[in-house]
């Protein structure tokens, strides 16, 4: 049987700490409660599709998963929905949203395995679509 990375979801309050002050708010010790009881909650609504979105995503990247246990950082305030590096998801009343998020940035964790492959597919796009935004692009 295929073994796809399990999703390790963890709170550190440096890193939280760290990204809402970034956002120029006030951490909050009890924003740290609110986080774990989130992560009880999105962990198994995770584990449920984990390996169907692995083996999806392996499909359409055409890449193979290195890692057996990836780790994911939930925190309360963050300007951006995710982050890829280090994979990072801000928590939403919309768990559904999060997991979209979530999707999202594994795909780029995909991608930056042969990155030089992605690139000359950037290239090409930028050429064939030169008025479309670049943030689009890249997304492609």
């Amino acid at each position: 049987m295929i073994k796809y990375p399990q999703i390790k979801f963890i709170y550190s309050i440096p890193y939280d700490r760290l990204l809402t002050n970034y956002e120029n708010k006030i951490f909050k010790e009890k924003q740290g409660r609110e986080v774990k009881r989130y992560i009880k909650k999105l962990k198994p609504k995770w584990n449920k599709i984990n390996d169907s979105v692995c083996q999806t995503l392996e499909k359409i990247v055409g890449n193979k998963w290195r890692e057996k246990e990836i780790k994911c950082y939930v925190v309360k305030c963050c300007k951006y929905s995710g982050i890829s590096d280090p994979l990072t998801v801000r928590l939403d009343t919309d768990a559904d949203y999060v997991i979209d998020a979530l999707v999202h940035e594994l795909a780029h964790i995909l991608v930056s395995y042969n990155f030089k492959k992605y690139k000359k597919i950037e290239q090409k796009l930028k050429k064939q679509f030169t008025k479309e935004n670049q943030k689009i692009i890249l997304h492609i």
